[in-house]
């Protein structure tokens, strides 16, 4: 768009090429609940991977969450992640009394490995470009939540591979959590069509896409 619209480049001369994400090894769900202590229960488990800055969100989902009492009672929270934020956030979970419900699991080495110990993901950024986050959840089949920002719309379609809330708004991802437990199998459908979305990204497409993109300039170089 930038190319577009700010360089002037002819769209017949821009290549998009997406950017590709090594396959993972994710963890068991068993192994990676432990790994976070997660103790069996028939809770559902949800879990947002995010560096502890405002443009994150968390502090939104963490009001979102304290607002909602079928949350409190059905799911725990876990937080994977540090930064500048993090004693905000603490003192944000203890302010609503939520320290048994939301968890903070801290900084977390190979942390898209733990994928599999939750039932579903939340990205709740203010702001964002296309995050690896969200490449990771797709590629472990998690069932995602995510603000419409950035580019993260180019991968979720509501309803169909995810669902998408508005950003900076409490109510609408509270809506969209409470929506996303009271309809698992929905969600589980999501995460499968999501999977094969994410499949374009992966590293081997995007490294075939660049070669292929090299040796057509190199033909049309000799021609």
């Amino acid at each position: 768009h930038t190319a577009k619209t700010v360089l002037h480049i002819p769209s017949k001369k821009i290549y998009q090429i997406p950017l590709g994400i090594e396959n993972i090894i994710f963890l068991p769900k068993k192994e990676a609940q432990q790994n976070l202590a997660i103790m069996p229960s028939k809770k559902i488990i949800i879990g947002c991977i995010a560096n502890h800055y405002k443009t994150k969100g968390l502090n939104t989902l963490i009001e979102s969450y304290a607002t909602s009492t079928n949350l409190q009672k059905n799911t725990q929270l876990y937080l994977i992640g540090d930064g500048p934020e993090q004693q905000t956030i603490n003192a944000l979970i203890k302010k609503n009394k939520q320290e048994k419900n939301i968890i903070l699991c801290g900084k977390k080495t190979h942390a898209a490995q733990l994928l599999k110990a939750f039932d579903l993901c939340v990205i709740p950024s203010h702001k964002e470009g296309l995050p690896y986050a969200l490449l990771e959840i797709l590629q472990a089949k998690i069932p995602v939540i995510a603000t419409k920002v950035g580019g993260i719309p180019s991968l979720i379609t509501h309803k169909k591979t995810g669902l998408l809330c508005e950003p900076q708004n409490n109510t609408s991802l509270k809506t969209a959590l409470e929506w996303a437990i009271t309809h698992t199998q929905d969600m589980t459908q999501y995460a499968k069509h999501a999977q094969q979305v994410g499949m374009q990204y992966s590293l081997t497409t995007m490294i075939k896409k660049t070669t292929t993109l090299y040796k057509k300039l190199l033909n049309n170089n000799h021609s």
